[in-house]
């Protein structure tokens, strides 16, 4: 048997997803037409030699010095009787699309991770964290369902985390996660039979993701990201104005998966050793944890929300894909661990619910009543390829497969 195994999967983008490098567009970075919603990102360098070329390189320093962050390269540029900025600087944009919400202006806009040749992809570690999330939860989830030994040690552990909760004023999260690696996980030792510390002992060394394959320029869009918080009332909508560039439906891209199935199995993660082991723990985590947490704020959204571009519509994977949530709204992983943890849904919320309590300065506890984490992060798309109903849908689900060769 072969020490590792790689395997290949193809990914797929069902709803917006965004991976941000920590930079962000500003006014000055693209054109938009506020009347027909099309923008543009301009490509920086191509855009300071045009601008050599026309001349005018001192007007649009100028301008910038008047307006500051008011200028608009759309406006500037109409008055320099550049009637059709799109068609006339067509070559000098990094990408174009259509802006679904209807905004008359845009704000900054965080970037997606590119490649050196400023080519979106998604990140291995990305990918990694979901599927690392998504394995620990189904190892909880299996050993809870065993009824042997390793069940009543899941049920011992849950016990202390409520006795920690109740005698302390701030549970220290930390110790949530190193209990349930402790839980998990056997200890790994050298060829000397001395344990490995620190990276070496990480269970997750013998499981290597490799970043995704870039999409095209034209697989590039823009959303603007809404928070949707329970419980409705007059705003369940969160209209904060964060723009951000995102992959968009339909793209498609490749990565792999390399097990190094020796260290997994001396680690505790024997049955880790295909794509169907992984595949098995994502459709776990989702249907047990996240449909779960997704289904009890859908409720109160589509019950409450009569108009169509507030509804808030589920969307599933295709039948041959398995459902991965990626990107902006996978931080809670202590939250989704705990459900799986948790001996019931209703005490895992109550536990989240606790523990977000003593996080949070401002209180919510009525929102979270109703689920905690309470909030669902979401964009408006309208109907398009892949999206057959407008409407507000959660961001950054994807689908995977294997490839079979």
């Amino acid at each position: 048997m072969k020490e590792i195994l790689t395997i290949p999967f193809e990914l797929l983008v069902i709803t917006p997803v965004h991976i941000g490098n920590g930079l962000k567009y500003t006014k000055l970075d693209f054109v938009f037409d506020p009347d027909s919603h099309r923008a543009g990102i301009l490509h920086e360098r191509k855009w300071l030699d045009w601008l050599t070329r026309q001349g005018w390189v001192e007007f649009y320093i100028d301008a910038v010095s008047r307006y500051g962050r008011q200028m608009d390269n759309y406006t500037w540029l109409r008055q320099q009787r550049v009637l059709d900025p799109f068609k006339t600087c067509s070559e000098l944009f990094l990408s174009c699309f259509h802006v679904d919400q209807q905004q008359n202006t845009l704000n900054d806009v965080l970037e997606h991770t590119k490649t050196v040749h400023l080519e979106p992809y998604i990140p291995g570690s990305s990918i990694k964290g979901a599927l690392r999330t998504a394995i620990m939860s189904a190892m909880l989830i299996k050993a809870r369902e065993s009824g042997q030994e390793m069940g009543h040690r899941v049920d011992m552990l849950w016990r202390d985390i409520q006795n920690q909760l109740h005698s302390s004023n701030r549970l220290n999260t930390r110790y949530i996660h190193t209990q349930i690696d402790r839980l998990l996980f056997k200890a790994v030792y050298d060829r000397n039979g001395k344990p490995l510390n620190r990276m070496l002992a990480d269970p997750f060394r013998g499981f290597l993701v490799s970043d995704s394959t870039p999409v095209a320029s034209d697989a590039i869009n823009i959303s603007k990201k809404h928070d949707l918080v329970a419980p409705v009332r007059r705003q369940a909508v969160n209209e904060i104005s964060i723009w951000r560039e995102c992959i968009k439906p339909t793209a498609t891209m490749r990565f792999t998966v390399s097990l190094d199935r020796q260290h997994l199995a001396d680690a505790g993660m024997e049955y880790i050793v295909s794509a169907e082991g992984i595949l098995d723990s994502v459709r776990t985590h989702q249907a047990r944890v996240l449909e779960y947490h997704e289904k009890r704020l859908s409720e109160v959204f589509q019950n409450t929300a009569s108009i169509t571009e507030t509804q808030y519509r589920p969307i599933a994977a295709p039948k041959e894909y398995t459902a991965i949530k990626l990107g902006s709204n996978t931080g809670f992983q202590l939250k989704s661990l705990i459900y799986s943890l948790a001996p019931d849904c209703d005490s895992a919320r109550q536990t989240v619910e606790t523990i977000l309590e003593q996080q949070f300065y401002k209180k919510h506890r009525y929102r979270d009543n109703i689920a905690a984490p309470r909030t669902l992060k979401t964009t408006l798309l309208g109907v398009q390829p892949g999206i057959p109903r407008k409407g507000r849908y959660k961001m950054g689900i994807c689908g995977i497969k294997e490839i079979q060769a």
